[in-house]
Parts: structure tokens; sequence; C-alpha cells
């Protein structure tokens, strides 16, 4: 699952172990303040900006655009590609890193809410 601040996964995560998945991983542009998800693996974009916008801009671009090493780190959790993406609504819908996303803004979506 995608989150901008890892601190923001917590209850997405105990909420999808509740409903039974069997595995989660986090990848998140930033840890935030206060408790991160425990027992699951987090990987950190260290994605950022100088101003808001810069920073959504370069969260998105980390996951549309993944470096080599989130690659590694996804494949890694996700050998067989099976795994699907729970996104933000900074996240476009489509796919991050070879993997569906579910809850990503739609490009029409974008094209009304971006002025």
């Amino acid at each position: 699952m995608v989150f901008e601040v890892a601190v923001a996964a917590t209850d997405m995560v105990e909420q999808l172990q509740t409903w039974g998945a069997a595995e989660i991983m986090v990848v998140a542009g930033a840890r935030g303040v206060g408790s991160v998800p425990e027992d699951v693996p987090v990987f950190y974009t260290r994605s950022g900006g100088s101003t808001v916008m810069q920073g959504i801009r370069a969260f998105r671009a980390s996951h549309e655009q993944p470096s080599p090493q989130l690659r590694t780190a996804v494949a890694a959790f996700d050998p067989e590609g099976e795994a699907r993406v729970v996104g933000t609504q900074f996240l476009r819908a489509g796919e991050a890193v070879g993997r569906p996303v579910y809850g990503g803004r739609t490009a029409q979506w974008a094209r009304l809410e971006d002025k």
C-alpha cells in the first residue's frame, strides 16, 4: 500500500489485517510523526520538495517512475507479481511498480481537480 507518510498507513494496515490480508508492505515518502505500522516492511522513497505541491508531485513521481531500489524491494516482497496497491488521493489510477492500483485518482478526476 502506498502512503505519502508511513504513519498514515497504520489504521489501514490494521484494517487489512482484520480482513485477512496475508502480507502487507507499506511504501511511503516519509515516516511522519506517530506510530508506524508494526510487523510490516516499510520502504521509504524519501521523496520531498520545498513546497507542499512539489512534495506531492515528487511522491507521485517516485511511484510512476520507481527507483531501482523500490523495484527491488517490491520484487523481493512480491516475486510472483500478485500484490495489489492500495493508493491514496495523490497516486494515479493504473499501476505502480507493475501492480494494479486501487483507490488512485483517475485521469478524469485529475483533470477536474487540477486547477
